[in-house]
């Protein structure tokens, strides 16, 4: 039953009588006006007849929590392009205490399992604002994207982690190249595709809504037909224009008029620029001459033995180019990633990214089935195409998947030396193979 007086700071704040074991217990409320930092609590017994006076200091410890706010983010930011980086805005408040806005914090922001840039991070002291502003990379998708912004905890000014999150639009500008048949004499169809890359760095955009009209111009008889769907994962939408037997064919240009084709766009992911350019052009439609469908049939002996030879002679040339092509495209991404994980990023993603480009490349090419299903069927596809790789350098792109999809540990130095060391070593082997002759290619 002993008296003991409790002050925090030196001001009292409380009296307690000790249980009959000589313990007692008291709660101190940490109110919003508190400053942060260390605070001395002080227990003091002042004694009586039988008991001598004691006092004891304890050094307890207030954190503030913070509210981060975003107040802008950038709606016309496009992907890989520096004149149209994504901006954020936003602040951060101390709760209670003295309410003060922070600035100079240890931020991160992440975007689903991308950690995006946050080494433009400029501080305003005068406002407590900030600002971080960077150019959106090639791993990012087009579209709707969360933005999560984290600030660490600060030991030194005892504040707590916080998070925020807010929501952002990632547009794309994009090339397109159209491609179609001539209208053959007396057909009823028109066969084409349309291939959309990012004008940056050419790759390919699947799911993106693309019409197509093919009409005439006449203000008279006009005529019309509309096809529309979206790029596949190879970034490809084929169309196929069709009219019935019972009608006249397409060719009948007095029937139908010259007609020509036009497309355009509704994605949203597509930067205006690109989506007015798609819809500006127009594409001339070529007719099969009448004159030159009655030769084919008197010399179709004839064309056939120049076809022979032309094909021939340009067969190995053409073979070459294609694969010369692919063979570029793979080894611009084996390049591109070496460089990321000799920068420093993450490790598995960078494998992962590589991977799916890879996929992308040699399914636009034709060397990897779309819905492939097994590991072998991948490796087959690069053999295919890179028949120069060595089984060594094939053998250690094969591990480094393999590590990256499959192991469950956590991929250090040593795996990042592993993977680069792989890479470099396919880029050097190709590099090499380009300087094989024509003739032995």
């Amino acid at each position: 039953d002993a008296t003991i007086q409790v002050a925090l700071d030196g001001a009292s704040i409380s009296t307690l009588t000790t249980d009959e074991n000589g313990n007692f217990s008291l709660v101190i409320p940490v109110d919003m006006s508190s400053t942060r930092g260390d605070h001395i609590v002080t227990v003091l017994y002042n004694g009586d007849t039988s008991w001598l006076g004691s006092q004891r200091n304890a050094t307890v410890t207030t954190w503030a929590d913070v509210d981060i706010q975003i107040t802008f983010v950038s709606d016309n930011a496009i992907r890989s392009d520096p004149t149209h980086p994504v901006r954020i805005e936003g602040r951060i408040d101390e709760v209670g205490g003295s309410g003060n806005l922070l600035t100079e914090l240890s931020l991160v922001l992440m975007s689903g399992n991308n950690s995006l840039p946050t080494s433009n991070l400029v501080w305003d002291n005068s406002t407590g604002g900030f600002v971080i502003e960077f150019t959106a990379d090639r791993y990012l998708n087009p579209g709707d994207l969360t933005l999560e912004l984290s600030s660490e905890r600060d030991d030194v000014r005892y504040l707590n982690p916080s998070n925020t999150s807010d929501e952002m639009f990632l547009r794309v500008r994009a090339t397109f190249d159209v491609e179609f048949s001539e209208i053959e004499w007396g057909g009823h169809e028109l066969n084409g595709s349309v291939t959309v890359r990012d004008y940056f760095t050419s790759q390919i955009i699947p799911d993106i809504a693309i019409e197509a009209h093919m009409r005439n111009d006449s203000q008279v008889d006009p005529f019309e037909l509309f096809l529309s769907g979206y790029t596949n994962a190879a970034g490809v939408w084929q169309f196929e224009f069709e009219i019935p037997e019972s009608l006249p064919p397409l060719s009948d240009q007095d029937h139908w008029g010259t007609m020509s084709l036009r497309f355009n766009s509704t994605s949203a992911e597509l930067s205006d620029d690109s989506r007015s350019d798609l819809s500006r052009k127009i594409y001339a439609i070529e007719y099969e001459p009448q004159a030159q469908t009655a030769d084919s049939v008197s010399y179709w002996m004839y064309g056939l033995v120049a076809a022979f030879l032309v094909v021939a002679g340009a067969g190995a040339w053409i073979l070459y180019s294609r694969r010369r092509d692919t063979i570029d495209e793979l080894a611009e991404i084996f390049s591109y990633t070496a460089e990321l994980l000799a920068a420093g990023d993450a490790i598995r993603e960078a494998i992962f990214n590589c991977y799916e480009e890879l996929c992308g490349v040699l399914m636009a090419h034709g060397h990897l089935r779309r819905d492939f299903e097994t590991v072998r069927e991948f490796e087959m596809a690069i053999r295919k195409a890179m028949p120069a790789l060595s089984d060594e350098a094939l053998t250690a792109l094969d591990n480094m998947f393999e590590v990256a999809r499959y192991s469950r540990q956590e991929l250090g130095d040593s795996h990042r030396s592993q993977a680069t060391a792989a890479l470099q070593r396919t880029v050097a082997e190709i590099q090499n193979a380009s300087q094989v002759p024509l003739e032995a290619a």
